[in-house]
């Protein structure tokens, strides 16, 4: 047969109460970890504000991390390629109209050389006659200076070719170039122009979540402040036990004289229902303060993954910001592939120039020679004209129609060599004066212009660095929230001790008062409480002491002035 279970001992005043002493340092223990994680919390939002602060501030003073100005730069720099584009049009216009002039110059060289090509004056002299000899070196003079002429007229025309050449060959590079590069730019305007859109757009994001991260911390700043309100009750609930101690041994001080004082038992009654129901009102509160905690730190927690979240989104807007970065660059550099930035231009310009200089001073110079050389033809020609035979006077005739045409149209043409002279020495000027100091500059802020947009990307980098320990803080906090939610029981222990000794204290004044309602006028019982009234300073133990004698709040005695030794909020 089994044994009866033992009966258990009923719970003494004194066990009550050294239950009671003992849970208030249980519950300072768990108030204290939150307390100790509520100041890591503060420190986990506010100093991931100042990073986003920082990082907002950098933004403002580099102009969008540097943006702004690499925007100007970028705008300057193709502005100015264009205005070289349209000074190498330039360019190509005046060395159309000296090639035509080389032109002219060689049709009228080629046209002057067919009407010099004569046979010798001094095979028509017929020795026979009276004046042979004179006319022989006549003759002979004559047809010295025809065979000078021919090779001088071939001159000009071989100069003039060359020039010719020379500026066609670098007419047709310059137009090409010129073709491409207006066509690149115009390309290389738009792509840039769409990057910088999306970069200018990507920073704005980076901004937008900052911003939030500062908000956030001052949402968390204030849910501290409910859970600081919440913790009050660690020593309101301390000061609320150790009242009922008080109470409780007051209570065993009267139970020691029941047998000579029988009046102190509705006393003693009420003392511990006072109790109890200050015990089970302590451990209700205390359940919904911990409820309150919890609550906020899961608010909290939701904060911390939003703030996760954000850097998370900050860590793609920051790849695609190094996309957008190395795309700007790759860009950038095809900018100076642009032919305009050929680096062979300026050295075939500068020997094409000076062998088109060469040219046209060869056939100037050859032209000089040609007008000498006509003007003695013309005069030997016209001592000719009227002697010797038939023969001899039209060839004297022809060379004299040759030496006229020359005399009449040398200013012409070297006019137009003077003004191919001219218009090279201009093409030179513009090219020398107004495209290349825009080529060179511009060149050297193309190549310093990836260094810009790699100090950006340096920016960029430096503010991913930052806020990525917003994010380590932020995780670590959702984990801290779950361990510390896991490790707040205490309540637990708090709540079942209590309900043991309400429940013990219940049997004694179940025992104590006969299982009966006190009878009698229990508010006559108010100045036996008098003691009571000024231990319970908080208004929800007066409230209590107010309900169990049946009294109005007016009747129960204030508490005293002096400093109990307990610190209320």
């Amino acid at each position: 047969m089994s044994k009866p279970d033992k009966p258990v001992s009923p719970l003494s005043l004194a066990e009550a109460m050294a239950i009671l002493m003992a849970l208030p340092e249980n519950n300072k223990e768990g108030f204290l970890n939150i307390a100790e994680h509520m100041g890591n919390f503060t420190g986990v939002f506010a100093t991931g504000a100042s990073r986003a602060t920082a990082v907002r501030e950098r933004m403002n003073s580099a102009g969008e991390f540097g943006l702004a100005t690499l925007k100007t730069d970028m705008n300057r720099t193709f502005r100015e390629i264009g205005t070289t584009i349209t000074a190498l049009d330039s360019m190509a216009g005046k060395n159309t109209a000296l090639l035509n002039r080389l032109a002219k110059a060689v049709e009228w060289g080629y046209s002057l050389e067919q009407d010099a090509i004569l046979p010798p004056i001094s095979d028509q002299i017929k020795v026979k006659s009276g004046d042979a000899l004179e006319l022989q070196s006549l003759a002979s003079i004559l047809d010295n200076l025809l065979h000078q002429i021919r090779p001088l007229i071939a001159e000009l025309i071989s100069g003039c070719q060359q020039t010719h050449a020379l500026i066609s060959h670098l007419n047709r590079r310059m137009v090409a170039d010129l073709e491409s590069s207006r066509q690149g730019l115009q390309r290389l305007k738009k792509q840039t122009q769409h990057v910088l859109t999306t970069m200018t757009h990507q920073v704005g994001e980076i901004s937008i979540v900052c911003r939030d991260m500062e908000k956030r911390s001052q949402t968390v700043n204030a849910m501290l402040g409910e859970l600081v309100q919440a913790m009050q009750y660690d020593d309101i609930t301390a000061q609320r036990v150790s009242h009922a101690v008080i109470t409780l041994g007051q209570v065993e001080e009267k139970m020691l004289l029941l047998s000579q004082q029988e009046n102190l038992r509705p006393w003693v009654v009420l003392a511990m229902r006072i109790v109890v129901d200050q015990l089970e009102e302590s451990s209700a509160d205390l359940v919904t303060a911990l409820q309150t905690i919890q609550h906020e730190l899961t608010r909290i927690s939701d904060h911390a993954v939003d703030q996760a979240k954000g850097v998370q989104q900050l860590r793609g807007v920051g790849l695609d910001f190094r996309q957008a970065v190395a795309e700007l660059t790759h860009h950038l550099n095809s900018a100076l592939r642009l032919g305009i930035f050929d680096e062979g231009l300026p050295g075939e310009f500068l020997r094409v120039v000076s062998q088109a200089e060469n040219g046209i001073f060869q056939a100037k110079r050859a032209m000089s020679a040609i007008a000498l050389s006509a003007g003695r033809m013309e005069n030997l020609a016209g001592s000719l004209r009227n002697r010797g035979n038939e023969r001899m006077q039209i060839l004297t005739g022809t060379i004299l129609e040759l030496s006229h045409r020359v005399q009449q149209e040398k200013d012409t043409v070297q006019l137009e060599l003077t003004s191919a002279a001219e218009s090279l020495h201009q093409i030179s000027n513009i090219f020398m004066e107004q495209v290349m100091p825009i080529l060179m500059r511009n060149n050297a802020m193309l190549r310093r212009m990836p260094l810009s947009v790699q100090q950006v990307d340096n920016h960029n980098t430096d503010n991913l660095a930052a806020l990525a320990d917003n994010l380590a803080e932020a995780q670590s906090t959702v984990i801290q929230i779950m361990l510390l939610a896991a490790e707040m029981t205490f309540h637990v222990r708090f709540k079942k001790q209590v309900q043991k000794v309400v429940e013990g204290l219940q049997e004694m004044i179940h025992e104590y008062s006969g299982g009966k309602d006190l009878e009698g006028d229990l508010a006559s019982l108010a100045a036996e409480f008098q003691d009571l009234a000024a231990l319970y300073t908080m208004d929800s133990e007066r409230r209590i002491l107010q309900q169990a004698l049946n009294l109005d709040s007016d009747a129960t005695p204030a508490p005293p002035a002096e400093d109990d030794g307990f610190e209320l909020f």
